[in-house]
């Protein structure tokens, strides 16, 4: 993959992919000035709002792709394959439909408890800011927690059913921004659907 400068597995079913240099900086900015809107749109999420809304239509499926989220598609589904090959080996070529969205975190905002149980993979990347975690539940013990780093080109993927929230944004006034994607397999292709 290009822009690959590591990847690591730091719990079972969770994976961790850190792309950087000059054409990620590139491509992040070029994603936040394509998530820049001044309407309030019933399908922008912000903070722990995310509970509480859904997305009406993938960031993925627009037509033509912008340049930013073309990129990080390029890198997604390919980091999607290995996290299947590894985690999931049942769905590898399986056809996908995917939804995500954008969620800016400003000063003090960050997302509750939750999991995705509705999907069996979930891919978080990071855009902005360097002040966050991503806490994840331990399945085998839920006392106990498991931090990790999110930094700007992080991609970061794991099961849907796994409990996580996001820390505030302890940050300055700039917004952490992230692109989080729910991916759910089918057997049929249809709209929205991809391969890995």
């Amino acid at each position: 993959m290009r822009d690959l400068v590591r990847r690591t597995e730091p719990i079972p079913e969770v994976m961790i992919f850190d792309f950087a240099g000059g054409r990620i900086a590139a491509m992040n900015d070029l994603i936040l000035a394509e998530m820049r809107t001044a309407d309030a749109t019933r399908d922008r999420i912000h903070g722990d709002n995310i509970l509480h809304r859904r997305a009406t239509e993938c960031l993925f499926d627009h037509r033509p792709l912008p340049p930013g989220l073309a990129g990080l598609a390029e890198r997604l589904y390919a980091a999607l394959a290995v996290y299947l090959e590894r985690w999931q080996p049942a769905l590898v070529g399986r056809p996908f439909r995917h939804r995500s969205w954008c969620n800016h975190y400003k000063p003090n905002e960050g997302v509750p408890w939750h999991a995705h149980g509705e999907t069996p993979v979930v891919a978080v990347y990071s855009v902005q800011g360097d002040d966050g975690d991503l806490v994840i539940q331990d399945e085998t013990d839920p006392a106990r927690c498991h931090r990790l780093d999110t930094p700007p080109g992080r991609l970061i993927f794991m099961a849907g059913r796994m409990r996580h929230c996001s820390t505030p944004n302890f940050g300055p006034v700039a917004a952490r921004v992230s692109l989080p994607v729910n991916f759910m397999f089918t057997e049929n292709s249809g709209r929205n659907t991809g391969q890995p």
